[in-house]
């Protein structure tokens, strides 16, 4: 635990002299009180206060583990399902678990190896087991395994107790795609609505910023949410709702993964009825064309361009398409070209046609 050399630019106050010797903890006091925001003052002149420790990681473990305890913790696949649901289903209790845990783990960096720990190893290797659960399921663009984040000691103790290749064939992460629901259709309704919500809240973060045909949808799963809790939505309905808004979102994310020109393609194709396939191609070939000329590097961060586009599409269309009638103050697809082009980052120099 101790080691006797000290880590740059801290003077630390943690020392603790053992056969002669006084052992720098890399700053341990900093790190503490800043993660924990205890009151240095309350230590007094103790070299390493073991008691304060040993009281706050009781008190921590104790409110913890009483987020679950109508929830057996039996390692089991069933139960580690009731505990995610539970966090799903609960702002409060899901921040206090974060909370919690970022301190727990911290004071089980400090304090291994000392005999204390040794009664609350089985409820801490289980958290650590559900803490992973959780990071997998509510973050999956992020990696769930072992992390610099969790610590040498407790990275350790995942060595030695959680069997992750188990995690990932209990608990498989899903691309959210056209097979999504497909895949996840043999889940109890409870799993399902809690895999569908996770999913759903992951993607809509990540891509809030990216994508402004996302931000429609992005208020959508809170009111679903909402209507979950207080009883109004509930069974196959909420299943329903949250299957039709997964099939929008796919829609969202297969727009910004396919080619641009088939992307205009298809936005042809929904304003003019019975359009042939390879007129409709015509007219997004145009435009891309056209785009192709007027579009640099990081034009979108450019207020003016909307406008030239707007200008140049419309000539475009007016000019080599006039009987589509695809253009005008009462038509909205060149406006939705540009936030296509927006979308996929286009430039002259792509090749996305």
């Amino acid at each position: 635990m101790g080691a006797t050399h000290e880590r740059k630019g801290s003077l630390t106050e943690g020392f603790i002299k053992e056969h002669g010797l006084i052992l720098d903890y890399f700053g341990i006091f900093e790190d503490l009180n800043d993660a924990l925001n205890y009151d240095k003052s309350e230590l007094g002149d103790v070299a390493f206060p073991f008691q304060k420790f040993h009281d706050m990681f009781k008190d921590r473990m104790e409110r913890i583990i009483g987020l679950f305890s109508n929830i057996p913790r039996d390692g089991t696949h069933q139960s580690a399902m009731q505990a995610l649901i539970m966090l799903n289903d609960d702002d409060e209790k899901r921040e206090d678990f974060e909370r919690l845990f970022r301190d727990v783990r911290i004071l089980y960096e400090t304090l291994e190896p000392d005999e204390f720990l040794r009664p609350f190893i089985g409820d801490y290797s289980w958290l650590c087991k559900l803490y992973m659960l959780y990071r997998k399921k509510f973050y999956p663009k992020e990696h769930f395994e072992i992390t610099e984040e969790d610590g040498a000691k407790t990275r350790q103790l995942i060595t030695e107790h959680v069997d992750v290749k188990q995690i990932e064939d209990d608990f498989p992460t899903y691309k959210l795609d056209e097979n999504y629901l497909t895949k996840i259709k043999d889940m109890n309704p409870g799993a399902m609505a809690l895999e569908i919500e996770a999913m759903l809240d992951a993607e809509i973060r990540i891509r809030l910023d990216e994508d402004e045909d996302v931000r429609p949808l992005s208020e959508r799963p809170k009111r679903i949410i909402e209507q979950k809790r207080a009883g109004t939505l509930a069974g196959i309905s909420l299943l329903k709702e949250l299957e039709d808004l997964s099939s929008q979102v796919v829609d969202v994310i297969q727009e910004a993964e396919r080619p641009i020109v088939d992307s205009i393609a298809l936005e042809v194709a929904k304003r003019v009825d019975g359009i042939p396939d390879a007129d409709a191609l015509a007219v997004a070939t145009a435009i891309v064309a056209k785009a192709a000329e007027k579009c640099f590097k990081n034009w979108f961060l450019q207020s003016y361009m909307d406008t030239e586009l707007y200008r140049e599409f419309t000539i475009v269309l007016a000019t080599q398409f006039k009987g589509r009638e695809l253009h005008g103050s009462d038509n909205d697809f060149v406006d939705r070209c540009i936030r296509l082009l927006k979308k996929v980052r286009f430039t002259g120099d792509d090749e996305q046609c």
